[in-house]
């Protein structure tokens, strides 16, 4: 059974838009002596809004054979946030694909392009450095990065194993950031009016070297090279060439050079460029063109440049050989003037063969592991390095994601407030499955149990004295977080996010915080339940999840609403997943908890007592069956506990069947209910047929063995009034007597008149209430309260109460 709620908590709130307990506020005074002939206003199921019901657009409206409810028109969110949650709704596993016209990552650079274009005008650069160009760049560089920019590189389709995975977005990193390179040197380049791709290399470089930002050693020492108006230093244009992923620009400005005569430009550095373009046209990778000859030879070159002592030399020309050869996966670069430039070379190099790191594992000559160095290196710097004031934590974040540091970045810009972006980050990384979240990680799984937002480690804090971000996503928190203010004011919307949500508890869980969170908006999610066949209609969630899901989502949350105290919601709820049973539970509960009147308050005339009568009499009138199958029991036998996402215990759990015939115990209920009413008002008579008829209570000594069989059957909800209406029993017995014998007295005052012929009834009162008396004496109840009896001050002793009333009528 389900625990008892508390019985005044929602139900004359819930009373006031709930369609399923469309009840009258009260039970009117003028109730007949049964509780089954009390009458009903509106029916239980209401299949339509009353006019207590809350306004609703037309088109929240549903048809009336079911079908999915319309979303409200009226919605509080503001354009920005309706356009970002419009990406999030065209998500979907069908379009997965670089090809694909919904690619997410794209929609949403498009969307904050927009932004940008109305915040700052048609010519405000992507590169500026600003918050919003970060974030443009942020959706640019996943774009590149997880192969929608460009389905050749970034993240590999189909089932690639792990490690296949990460090359692919390293590839894209370094992809992104050769087209952000090359964008900066056409933006330096005036007017476009250089056309060659090298030209414009070239003329950048030469705008370096004027402005003094090439070292004196890369202009003073090594050849130069004209290339177009330009007359620049080789090894510093070859670098910007590779730097700006234009190979074939480098293949032609190395064959400009040997046309020059340029001693720098031979066979091997020739051959090196091809086969690095050969590698890129194949998809092979830079790891492939340094298995050639040329890349040996200039392995022997770099080699020999460091034994000799040259690193004082041109930085250009030992960054190109090393980047051409692989020889060296540990310098990454020596010329690189941003972090872009460093992560740049680290990504150019991460498959180039190496001694294994050291404290590393596998020992001398192994391959290391030459992206996670290169991640432990960032995280290394610490936050405080790229956003020190924590103004602009896009900064971090962006350097994060290219270094592949995802769940690090969603959880930085989560702790440094930017909530949105956090979310919609962690949902597009999430699709394409490259993030580490309550889905596939055990850690982050317990944390979204018990719905906690993780975003650092415990444990010491870095290097940098910043706590550690934590290594996962505990998605479904970040998306309850974002999401909070829509729950009401935009239900489809919030539904956008949650169904993002994949591991299937933590989804359960946000879905049933929807619900619970919209008491005005069941019919709208779940539907309404028809009459005639009391099936649920369609409603929103039907659009996005099959039936069984959804009444489970309608089920736990019924649950919840039980744990909390909210019976009248829960009934509502329960209705919608078709558990009837459970509904009868409730308003079984309820009429219990309520069978005695309010002390002082008139009997019968509305408030929560009469609530609840009202609505279990229009249940009982509309005939659902009670035993409504396993999911009912399977809840009621395995209640959640409060704060768990879980619904059951036991999911394949094989329920007893529940003992108590609900719709019988509900007549039982109602009567009770009828009895203490009428006893309230003296009715001492009606109260005592009415008991009568319930049959709990031997008018006979012959009787009271079966009944004494009869109580210890009766259900709980039933049996824990027992010493109250024993005690209410006998009062009726001695009120009745008193009445009688004071009849008596005044029709016959002297005894030696004849003899009266009241003398028979006042024996039959007497005598009943001497097996009265018997039959509770059988009953135990001077220990029943660890049984859960009613055993209150007044009633303690119902056994000496019992006699006291007894001798009364001697």
């Amino acid at each position: 059974m389900p625990p008892a709620p508390s019985p005044n908590r929602s139900a004359a709130g819930s009373a006031l838009h709930m369609s399923f307990l469309s009840t009258p506020s009260r039970i009117p005074q003028s109730s007949p002596a049964h509780g089954g002939d009390l009458s009903m206003a509106t029916p239980l199921f209401s299949p339509g809004f009353t006019a207590s019901s809350p306004a609703m657009p037309a088109s929240a409206m549903h048809a009336a054979q079911g079908g999915v409810i319309a979303a409200p028109s009226q919605s509080n969110v503001d354009a920005y946030a309706a356009a970002l949650a419009e990406v999030i709704a065209g998500m979907s596993a069908d379009a997965r694909s670089a090809a694909a016209a919904g690619a997410p990552c794209t929609r949403f650079k498009e969307l904050e392009e927009e932004r940008l274009r109305v915040a700052e005008g048609e010519n405000r650069g992507e590169y500026n450095g600003g918050p919003q160009g970060l974030l443009v760049n942020l959706w640019d560089l996943l774009r590149f990065m997880l192969g929608e920019a460009d389905a050749s590189v970034g993240l590999p389709k189909g089932g690639a194993a792990p490690g296949r995975i990460a090359w692919g977005l390293a590839g894209g990193a370094k992809a992104f950031l050769q087209a952000q390179y090359m964008g900066i040197v056409d933006a330096h380049v005036a007017g476009g009016a250089v056309h060659a791709a090298h030209a414009r290399i070239a003329a950048y470089v030469e705008q370096l070297e004027k402005s003094g930002a090439l070292s004196a050693q890369a202009t003073l020492q090594g050849s130069r090279v004209t290339v177009g108006a330009a007359d620049v230093p080789f090894w510093p244009l070859l670098y910007m060439c590779l730097r700006c992923g234009a190979l074939e620009e480098a293949v032609a400005v190395a064959r400009a050079a040997a046309q020059q005569s340029n001693p720098d430009s031979d066979g091997a550095v020739f051959d090196c460029l091809e086969a690095a373009v050969a590698a890129q046209a194949t998809g092979a990778g830079d790891a492939a063109s340094w298995r050639s000859p040329a890349a040996a030879e200039l392995r022997r070159r770099y080699e020999l440049a460091k034994a000799r002592g040259e690193e004082g030399g041109c930085p250009y020309r030992l960054t190109v050989l090393n980047l051409l050869s692989g020889a060296d996966a540990r310098r990454r670069s020596s010329v690189a003037r941003t972090i872009e430039d460093y992560i740049w070379a680290g990504l150019w190099l991460a498959g180039a063969p190496a001694a294994a790191e050291p404290g590393a594992q596998g020992g001398g000559g192994a391959d290391y592991d030459a992206l996670g160095a290169l991640e432990r290196s960032i995280v290394g710097y610490g936050e405080a390095h790229f956003d020190p004031e924590r103004r602009n934590p896009l900064a971090y974040a962006l350097v994060l994601l290219q270094v592949q540091a995802f769940e690090k970045a969603v959880n930085y810009l989560a702790a440094s407030g930017k909530t949105a972006e956090a979310t919609h980050l962690a949902l597009a990384l999430d699709y394409y499955d490259v993030l580490k979240t309550e889905a596939n990680h055990d850690a982050a799984a317990a944390a979204a149990q018990g719905n906690r937002m993780v975003l650092h480690t415990p444990g010491p804090a870095s290097a940098g004295g910043e706590p550690e971000l934590a290594p996962f996503v505990t998605l479904a928190p970040l998306v309850q977080l974002y999401t909070q203010r829509m729950v009401v004011a935009d239900a489809a919307t919030a539904l956008a996010y949650v169904l993002r949500v994949r591991e299937p508890y933590a989804r359960l869980a946000q879905l049933v915080r929807l619900v619970r969170c919209n008491r005005q908006g069941y019919d709208h999610l779940l539907g309404v339940v028809r009459e005639g066949d009391h099936r649920r209609t369609a409603g929103l969630l039907d659009a996005h999840l099959p039936d069984a899901e959804v009444k489970r989502v309608a089920r736990t949350a019924g649950q919840k609403a039980l744990q909390a105290g909210a019976s009248a919601d829960a009934i509502e709820l329960f209705a919608r997943a078709e558990d009837f049973h459970l509904v009868s539970d409730v308003l079984c509960e309820q009429l219990s908890a309520s069978v005695v009147p309010p002390a002082g308050g008139a009997a019968g005339t509305g408030g929560e007592r009469g609530f609840w009568q009202s609505a279990a009499l229009s249940f009982l009138r509309k005939g659902i069956a009670a035993a409504d199958g396993g999911a009912a029991d399977e809840v009621r036998h395995n209640p959640a506990p409060p704060g768990t996402t879980n619904p059951n215990a036991n999911p394949n759990a094989n329920p007893e069947p529940n003992p108590n015939p609900n719709p019988k115990v509900l007549k039982m209920l109602l009567s009770l209910h009828s009895f203490f009413d009428l006893a309230a008002r003296d009715a001492h008579q009606e109260a005592l047929t009415t008991m009568q008829a319930m049959g709990l209570f031997p008018a006979t000594n012959r009787d009271i063995a079966d009944r004494v069989d009869t109580y210890h059957g009766l259900p709980m909800q039933v049996k824990r009034h027992f010493p109250e209406v024993l005690v209410t029993v006998m009062t009726c017995y001695q009120r009745l007597h008193h009445q009688l014998k004071t009849q008596a007295h005044m029709a016959y005052p002297s005894s030696t008149e004849k003899v009266d012929p009241t003398a028979q009834r006042l024996g039959d009162y007497r005598q009943r209430a001497n097996v009265l008396v018997t039959f509770a004496g059988l009953l135990g109840l001077a220990g029943g309260a660890h049984m859960g009896l009613n055993l209150s001050a007044s009633n303690a002793d119902t056994a000496a109460r019992l006699a006291r009333l007894e001798v009364m009528m001697m």
